[in-house]
């Protein structure tokens, strides 16, 4: 007799499984998750999502959406999300902190926060270690801590038993795209009828702009540069809030203008500049998956990843020579901020080192 194939749940070799939320799932609350390579836990967890996902369909309240018992955690969550301390948030990191609710609340929601001890957190940290990356982990367990914090500052909670786990965090990324390998990909995501998707990496890789602000960009954020000498991305950043104007290299604005004149129409000002065949916005996921595709059609390696374009335009703005003001006007981080970062951002090598030495040389014979 044939297995029976669990809904939603995806194998992809070599990461493992996968629990692939529909869109639908995702406005519901119920989000798509890495379930580890174990297949028995990743079924495990696929079938506790699937159910809570057929208690929506079939017109139940979800367990997330009843409510919750005072002084339980997902009561103090229930009195969180009414809050500036909330809704203050940058979407993306409401996103991450929605992703964590729906690992952290099938386990913990229903107990008083003075129950949950550090032996349950400690437990509840290796079986996240176990099902999934050090990533994963790292965050569904900042954003358990967060919620503690949370709780003993408005006097909810006494003491924080995250506080017993030693959270191993997954090292900085130091990985850079070539200048030969982002050409590659622009060459065959055009081969493949992407054009969009080869303008977004164009336009990553010249300006150091995230992919959700790219994604998001409008007709009218494209526009002449103060100074009057080309074209900028004039945006407020998603994350940060903060306004940002980013001239554009000419190959860019070429792209671009070829966007608009492809569609043989003027588009309205508040139109997407990056669309799907569909011609609307694209969906992160969708957007996600397509990059992927392309990737492995050109033969770049797994571990290239669009965030890695912003690393790597501030490693070639600091191998130039630029200022950390000038770096930080070009990503949008305040001055201090950039300078705390740049080691995360910027990946130091020889060609930086001898730069540095060349500087230093032409101070002349010291006195």
């Amino acid at each position: 007799m044939p297995r029976k194939k669990t809904r939603h749940l995806v194998y992809r070799p070599p990461s493992g499984f996968y629990f692939q939320a529909t869109p639908a799932m995702r406005r519901a609350g119920i989000f798509s998750e890495s379930l580890g390579t174990e297949m028995k836990t990743a079924k495990a967890r696929a079938q506790a999502l699937n159910a809570a996902w057929d208690e929506i369909r079939h017109g139940l309240e979800p367990v997330g959406k009843r409510p919750a018992r005072p002084g339980t955690l997902s009561h103090l969550v229930e009195k969180l999300r009414p809050t500036t301390e909330w809704t203050d948030k940058a979407p993306a990191t409401i996103d991450e902190l929605e992703y964590a609710l729906a690992i952290i609340e099938p386990i913990f929601g229903d107990y008083a926060l003075e129950r949950i001890t550090p032996e349950a957190c400690m437990a509840f940290y290796s079986a996240l270690r176990e099902q999934g990356s050090i990533h994963r982990a790292a965050r569904v367990m900042k954003w358990l801590r967060y919620l503690f914090n949370y709780a003993i500052r408005f006097n909810k909670g006494g003491t924080n038993p995250t506080l017993a786990v030693r959270i191993k965090h997954p090292k900085a990324r130091r990985t850079i795209w070539r200048e030969d390998q982002v050409q590659l990909f622009i060459a065959k995501a055009n081969e493949v009828g992407r054009p969009c998707i080869a303008t977004t990496v164009q336009i990553g890789y010249d300006t150091s702009l995230r992919e959700g602000d790219i994604l998001s960009s409008a007709w009218n954020n494209f526009q002449p540069s103060v100074d009057g000498k080309g074209m900028s991305l004039s945006l407020v950043q998603a994350k940060t809030g903060r306004e940002i104007s980013c001239p554009l290299a000419p190959e860019t604005v070429s792209m671009i203008e070829a966007l608009r004149a492809k569609s043989g129409v003027v588009p309205l000002a508040t139109a997407p500049i990056i669309r799907g065949p569909h011609g609307r916005r694209y969906l992160k996921d969708n957007f996600t998956h397509r990059f992927r595709d392309i990737c492995r059609a050109a033969g770049l390696p797994d571990e290239l990843q669009f965030r890695d374009l912003r690393r790597t335009a501030e490693t070639e703005v600091m191998e130039g020579g630029a200022t950390v003001p000038e770096a930080a006007a070009m990503t949008g981080h305040s001055i201090a901020h950039t300078s705390r970062m740049a080691d995360t951002y910027t990946v130091l090598n020889e060609r930086m080192a001898r730069n540095a030495q060349a500087k230093r040389n032409k101070r002349g014979a010291k006195v």
